[in-house]
């Protein structure tokens, strides 16, 4: 069961829990409702530079629940944490995109998956890309799917990003 704490005025916020990749994800305020997604970007090194930007990172007051990267064809598992934590309203990309990660996540909210089958497998290819995922996570699980929001995007390869 996801944890729920009273916050006094009888409202309820759900604590973030991570199903996938808990070790590999920085969790900044486990009641917050923002992720920031860092694509093919290092999580420290965005992390710096939203504390440079002024931005609220303390474990109590943060609207940042959780700051991850993509790395490793990480986006279905991202999508599993986000179906299992839906209090996770905003989703903030900011990053270096080395693999189209990027418009995969926006395609995948905008324009959602169809189905394939090779060989008896049955899968989900994103609509208008080539990136497949398996036959269980499609757009239309999301209630209400998280807003992208694009902060800085970067396709030119920079040393201290990646």
């Amino acid at each position: 069961n996801k944890e729920e704490i009273n916050m006094g005025d009888d409202t309820k916020k759900m604590e973030f829990i991570p199903l996938y990749f808990k070790d590999k994800l920085h969790i900044v305020n486990k009641y917050g409702n923002i992720a920031v997604i860092t694509l093919w970007s290092k999580i420290d090194y965005i992390e710096r530079k939203i504390k440079d930007a002024g931005i609220d990172l303390n474990l109590e007051s943060s609207s940042i629940a959780v700051i991850g990267n993509l790395y490793g064809n990480g986006l279905k598992q991202m999508l599993r944490n986000l179906l299992y934590n839906p209090q996770i309203t905003d989703l903030v990309v900011f990053g270096m995109d080395r693999s189209g990660s990027y418009e995969d996540l926006k395609n995948f909210f905008d324009y959602g998956v169809e189905r394939r089958e090779s060989f008896g497998i049955k899968s989900n290819k994103i609509i208008k890309r080539e990136r497949m995922l398996d036959e269980l996570i499609e757009s239309s699980l999301f209630k209400s799917p998280p807003n992208l929001i694009s902060a800085v995007i970067l396709s030119v390869i920079t040393k201290d990003l990646i």
